[in-house]
């Protein structure tokens, strides 16, 4: 629906980060005190970490507000 409504994927995964228990860095947070490795293939203009997969082992520095 974001993406019908003219959102761009960039947006999108913002809100999907802000909604998931894993994305936006939650997952790496979940493996605490486990040493993460993030081995990324990108489909996202400009490779943004944050974004690529939404994030999940990436701390997402975007608020709400």
């Amino acid at each position: 629906m974001l993406l019908k409504s003219g959102t761009n994927i960039q947006q999108t995964n913002i809100v999907r980060r802000h909604l998931s228990k894993i994305k936006g860095g939650r997952l790496a947070a979940a493996c605490y005190p486990a040493q993460l490795i993030s081995l990324m293939t990108s489909d996202v203009p400009g490779d943004d970490l944050e974004t690529i997969a939404s994030g999940s082992t990436v701390a997402d520095t975007n608020t709400c507000g």
